[in-house]
């Protein structure tokens, strides 16, 4: 894995990696960053299982091994992560959105808005707002850019029409689990 030799690369959202890439990403973390080959074959996903059994359909381990030290979220796992405060009396301790807060977010960039979502600039530029470039928008666990940045794959699948999806930050889905977005 190698960053593109730009300046802010190491800062930036991950763009048009697809969730096998992710998976054996997760697979050679598990297996300590090993330059083996072998390494981002299993771990935390059998990338052996990895593949089509007909149109629409793919045959890919659905959730990480037991004994995974590295995973890609479930579902529940990101909403908790970005949604869940047991300090709030509401809802059962959720939010509605992903700043600790029942009020929507606004988009736009540092200084206009509370995420980098749902807004474009010349040149794409959105793409190159650093990670983090929001520091007072953050879940009820510290963490920063849950509303926005880039799309976060999840184990969950669904199936719409026939066709299986891996879901996308909850909602937004791809062609296929090899797909990049």
């Amino acid at each position: 894995y190698r960053l593109r030799d730009e300046p802010g690369a190491g800062d930036r959202g991950v763009y048009g990696v697809s969730w096998r890439t992710s998976a054996r990403f997760c697979n050679w973390l598990h297996n300590d960053k090993s330059a083996a080959i072998s390494a981002i074959a299993n771990g935390a996903y059998d990338a052996s299982t990895f593949g089509i059994s007909s149109p629409g359909y793919f045959t890919d381990q659905i959730t990480r091994n037991p004994d995974a030290r590295y995973w890609i979220p479930s579902l529940d796992e990101w909403l908790k992560a970005a949604h869940y405060d047991p300090a709030n009396p509401d809802r059962d301790g959720w939010w509605l959105y992903s700043n600790r807060s029942d009020t929507p977010l606004t988009y736009g960039p540092p200084g206009e808005g509370d995420a980098n979502a749902g807004f474009a600039l010349p040149g794409f530029a959105e793409f190159r707002i650093p990670l983090g470039s929001y520091p007072t928008v953050q879940s009820p666990w510290g963490l920063l850019d849950m509303a926005g940045a880039a799309r976060e794959w999840t184990e969950h699948i669904i199936v719409v029409n026939g066709d299986m999806f891996r879901t996308l930050e909850g909602s937004a889905v791809s062609d296929s689990p090899d797909s990049a977005l």
